[in-house]
């Protein structure tokens, strides 16, 4: 009896302290800068005005008579405007902002200090973004030299090599390793490649399915294949590096090379055009269609690239390249309006 009563009471405690300790965890002292643009989709037009719904909220209840320090300007650029306001006694307020002229993007800051501690939150709005012109010019042997550039790279044999990774198959999706020659003989690129299983006869693929390959962002790391939404939906993917170096080593790989000989890489011979580092990514970039374009279940019809940051720019610097690319999806793609500071953005 006193083990079964022992039991009642520790269940007992349970129901208790469990929804208090919920509930403590629910009742954090954070707080929370709220800015909310009239436009719902954050775009302007030129010279229009800003509109931007400002509050304070602590535990999503809006502070009364707060006082904001704001910033206004060009984004990443000196404010143009600075000032304190207050929230009033209905903690929220509307502030009226002035626009630009030219296409482009400003941020409003916003500042709180509550109980000793500060808070601050930012926002980007765009002006006419669809507006914003190309800062530099191309050379007038621009298309004749990257036409050469990618002439080159193809004369190359891509040498393909595909092994199968079973560590890493699963019951609907088999992965590859695979490699293909690039700029010279011996040098190579490597990737990894997602095949849904879909129906398998003799060890080939019955269907031809489209294929994404996506561009790796900025650094020297594995890239150890992809299973995930788009294999599920019938599409293959192929996960390409970019640095001559296999993907699927451990990690004390890729850390002493990123180290040693691969550190800011990015700058290697940048003032040389063409021994610049990325001119033989750049244009390898159409040697991974090549390499698809190899493989009977690939539709070549329908090649996609996609990648962010530095494999952003790689996906729009293939899809010009390639026109056998059908479509593009890049996100927050790097090497990209790098000369704005000098147009004053």
């Amino acid at each position: 009896m006193n083990k079964r009563l022992l039991w009642i009471l520790c269940g007992a405690m349970c129901l208790i302290v469990l929804p208090c300790m919920g509930q403590l965890r629910n009742t954090r002292d954070y707080i929370t800068i709220v800015l909310e643009p009239d436009h719902d989709n954050w775009v302007y037009a030129p010279d229009e005005q800003v509109q931007v719904t400002l509050s304070v909220r602590r535990h999503y209840c809006a502070i009364p008579d707060m006082d904001v320090r704001c910033e206004w300007g060009p984004e990443l650029r000196e404010a143009e405007k600075s000032w304190t306001v207050n929230t009033g006694k209905n903690g929220e307020l509307v502030l009226a902002l002035k626009g630009q002229h030219e296409p482009g993007f400003k941020t409003l800051t916003a500042k709180v200090s509550y109980e000793g501690k500060e808070y601050t939150n930012y926002i980007n709005l765009a002006i006419s973004p669809d507006r914003i012109a190309p800062t530099v010019t191309n050379p007038d042997d621009f298309d004749a030299f990257w036409a050469k550039a990618v002439a080159d790279v193809r004369r190359v044999p891509l040498q393909p090599m595909m092994t199968l990774q079973p560590e890493l198959c699963t019951a609907e999706c088999d992965v590859y390793e695979v490699c293909f020659q690039n700029h010279k003989p011996g040098s190579y690129l490597y990737g990894m490649l997602s095949v849904p299983k879909q129906s398998a006869i003799s060890g080939q693929y019955s269907d031809r399915m489209p294929v994404v390959i996506e561009w790796p962002g900025a650094g020297v790391k594995p890239h150890r294949g992809i299973q995930g939404v788009l294999t599920q939906h019938g599409c293959a993917v192929l996960e390409m590096g970019v640095n001559g170096i296999p993907v699927n080593r451990d990690d004390d790989f890729y850390r002493d090379l990123k180290a040693n000989g691969l550190s800011e890489y990015w700058t290697i011979y940048n003032d040389d055009r063409d021994k610049y580092y990325y001119k033989k990514i750049y244009a390898g970039t159409v040697k991974a269609a090549d390499f698809l374009c190899t493989l009977p279940f690939i539709d070549t019809t329908r090649i996609a690239v996609t990648g962010g940051s530095q494999g952003g720019a790689l996906s729009i610097i293939h899809a010009a390249l390639d026109p056998r690319v059908r479509c593009l999806s890049a996100a927050y793609p790097a090497l990209c309006e790098i000369a704005g500071y000098y147009h004053g953005r």
